[in-house]
Formats: structure tokens, C-alpha cells, sequence
């Protein structure tokens, strides 16, 4: 997948991944689904479901694990809609809350065996303004736990008005 392409993720009765839980520890949750889907690019439009989550694909975090490993049979997406007072800060003052404690840092080097990627919804009609995807082999799923933990423990998450994980398997 190249930076910038679009992606779905497309819950239903088909897909590779199965929907082991959906959890909401701020705002409201997803509806129940059985499996998920991520469609790319022109597979990506118009792609409908009993939800859809849409965005754009950023770099692959630096230092993580490639994507689509056969060993990473556990996913994770973290989906999280900031706030108002977030989006109406300038970006230096962004800067100054992300300091060390930023996504963007989090979701680098720290964790080399879980693979990572961001995707960013610029469409103000989405009910998600990022959505980070996690492939990670069973035996990383505390590794996991301490990343995900890590990124709602930083100054960041204050702004942070909904989140919903899914976790998955397949």
C-alpha cells in the first residue's frame, strides 16, 4: 500500500479477520459485527457494511514489523474521534501536548515485533479522525497491551473524545 491510498475497513459476515471484541473506553461503541475487511483503493469506495471506517494510509511506522506477516494472526483497530478544542488548536500548540508522549512516537520503534500503520479521515462526515491498525503475532499481545496503554496514558488522549478498539483474529 502506498502512502496517501484509501482504505475501508469493512465489517460484516465476511473478511480474513474475525471480530473478537469491541470495546468503547470513551463515547459510544460500534455495532456488533462478525468479520472485517480492509479494501484498498478503488476497492475502497463505495465499499459498504454494517460499518465502515474510512481513511487515508500514512508511511508504515518506523522500526515496526511489516504488515501481512503470516505469523501475525492478532489484530487490533484503535479508531479515535479529538475533540473540538484539539482540532481548534494551532499546530504548535499540538506540537507542544504531543512532545514525548505523541502517537506518532508511540507507535515507532518501541514495539520492532507489531507491525503498525495510521490512517488519517479528512472527510468531516467520518466518525473517526485516526485509525491505527496493529498486526501482531499471539505471543506479542502483551507487548500490545503496554503500547495501547502507553498512547491513552499520554497527554494526547485528553483530547480524545471517542475510542473504540476492535480486536480480531484470524
Amino acid at each position: 500500500m502506498t502512502a496517501s491510498q484509501s482504505v475501508a475497513f469493512v465489517s460484516g459476515f465476511e473478511g480474513p479477520w474475525r471480530i473478537d471484541g469491541i470495546a468503547a473506553p470513551r463515547g459510544e461503541s460500534l455495532a456488533p459485527a462478525a468479520r472485517l475487511a480492509q479494501l484498498e483503493g478503488a476497492d475502497a469506495e463505495g465499499a459498504d457494511g454494517r460499518w465502515v471506517l474510512r481513511g487515508l494510509a500514512g508511511a508504515a511506522a518506523a522500526g515496526s514489523a511489516p504488515l501481512g506477516r503470516p505469523e501475525a494472526r492478532v489484530a487490533a483497530l484503535v479508531a479515535v474521534r479529538k475533540s473540538q478544542a484539539w482540532r481548534d488548536m494551532t499546530a504548535a500548540e499540538r506540537g507542544s501536548v504531543l512532545g514525548e508522549g505523541s502517537h506518532e512516537l508511540a507507535m515507532g520503534g518501541a514495539h520492532p515485533t507489531i507491525a503498525r500503520r495510521l490512517y488519517r479521515s479528512h472527510d468531516p462526515g467520518e466518525p473517526f479522525d485516526l485509525l491505527g491498525w496493529f498486526e501482531h503475532a499471539p505471543d506479542d499481545e502483551g507487548a500490545f497491551n503496554e503500547l495501547l496503554a502507553g498512547l491513552t496514558a499520554s497527554d494526547e488522549w485528553a483530547y480524545v473524545e471517542r475510542q473504540v478498539t476492535i480486536h480480531l483474529s484470524r
